[in-house]
């Protein structure tokens, strides 16, 4: 059999039910309600009421909504193999209700507190049938009937206050701070450890300057520098920091698996970032930066 199922103000589900079982009805809830019902209950701390609902025909609308006063309460709706149909918390304020499209079978209806430590009286209206829609249930944000009285605890919903950040604002690197510094229009020989970092410094002065930062991880190294192509070469990423440590710019492979970035810098302090790509590599690199 299948089921359409919508919650008030919410957007519409869909929900296909297994066939009905054999269980009673009241082996699954300890009172009945019928259409038109306005029915009264307490719930204990910890608890759950449930209510037996007999529907007759295929395509039956369905409207129930709890009143719970001063207690936050949720409904569920269940088939009979106790498979939730649909479920609702607050569609009035605090309180819940629920709308479905029902086949004939036995249903259950769930009334329990927001809160597990929560206790209460509330009162729920049931409309069944093509009125259900039109059903004059609690509308005017009040119950039509009058809400038990007695001893009632409720546990309102957690109201966590956030403290405001108190962050202490980076602090500008002062000069290159003993990383090797590389100029604008100069190239130098690296090395990546495994699992590590290798930085330079460039200052920029003068003046906004559009600089271009080269890496090249396929290099052979000898007493001069750098000279010919390594066939085991060391795929490479290249960050570029601010003197307060904020990323500027990153790429991994924009020539084969060597990296580039360029970028618009005004005069200050800049890092370089040089790291293997895998983290398990190591070995040489060649950086060169250029203003253009």
């Amino acid at each position: 059999m299948v089921v359409v199922v919508a919650i008030l103000g919410g957007a519409a589900a869909f929900v296909a039910l297994r066939d009905s079982g054999s269980g009673a009805c009241s082996d699954r809830a300890d009172m009945q309600v019928f259409d038109g019902d306005d029915v009264d209950g307490m719930i204990a701390e910890g608890a759950v009421e449930r209510w037996c609902l007999d529907v007759r025909a295929d395509d039956t609308p369905l409207r129930v909504r709890v009143y719970g006063g001063n207690l936050d309460t949720t409904l569920a709706l269940l088939d009979d193999t106790d498979a939730e149909v649909v479920f609702n918390d607050d569609t009035h304020g605090l309180d819940p209700e629920v709308f479905a499209t029902l086949d004939a079978g036995e249903y259950t209806l769930e009334v329990a507190a927001w809160s597990a430590t929560a206790s209460g009286f509330y009162s729920m209206a049931v409309a069944l049938g093509d009125d259900a829609l039109d059903a004059d249930l609690f509308s005017d944000g009040s119950a039509t009937t009058t809400v038990p009285t007695g001893p009632t605890t409720t546990m309102q919903r957690p109201t966590t206050t956030l403290p405001t950040p108190t962050t202490t604002p980076p602090t500008a690197a002062v000069g290159c701070d003993g990383v090797p510094e590389l100029g604008i229009g100069e190239d130098a020989v690296g090395f990546v450890p495994e699992e590590g970092v290798d930085r330079w410094c460039l200052q920029v002065e003068g003046g906004s300057q559009r600089v271009v930062v080269r890496v090249y991880g396929s290099i052979d190294t000898d007493d001069d520098g750098f000279a010919g192509i390594d066939p085991d070469f060391v795929d490479t990423t290249l960050r570029l920091v601010d003197a307060f440590g904020e990323e500027l710019r990153f790429n991994d492979d924009t020539h084969g698996f060597d990296p580039e970035v360029s970028a618009e810098l005004e005069p200050g302090t800049y890092f370089l970032e040089v790291e293997s790509w895998s983290f398990s590599e190591s070995g040489d690199y060649r950086i060169e930066i250029r203003s253009v």
